[in-house]
């Protein structure tokens, strides 16, 4: 009965949690009734669930930091083009203008 009380522990569960989650659901094919081994995949499913929503949390970040990376990237290029452009220009003046 200790797993049961385990599943309905509210919140999150931790590592550890989850390590014995994953022993009750092996022992719970053998020894529970199929209502506790569906509970087990139940909650082991909305683990998962939130471990993919912290995931993908996560990557959104990386891309907007990604984003901002990439503008900055876009403006730093730009600026080096028309700075050299501007050398070419001049470069272009000063080599007409001595002759």
């Amino acid at each position: 009965m200790e797993l049961y009380h385990f599943l309905r522990k509210p919140g999150p569960y931790s590592d550890d949690d989850l390590e014995k989650l994953r022993e009750g659901a092996t022992l719970s094919v053998s020894f529970a009734s199929i209502t506790i081994a569906d509970s087990i995949q139940t909650r082991a499913s909305i683990e998962l669930i939130r471990s993919i929503r912290q995931f993908d949390k996560a990557s959104g970040e990386l891309v907007d930091t990604t984003n901002v990376l990439t503008t900055r990237i876009l403006w730093i290029t730009v600026a080096a083009v028309f700075i050299g452009m501007v050398q070419l220009i001049v470069a272009g003046i000063s080599l007409f203008s001595s002759r």
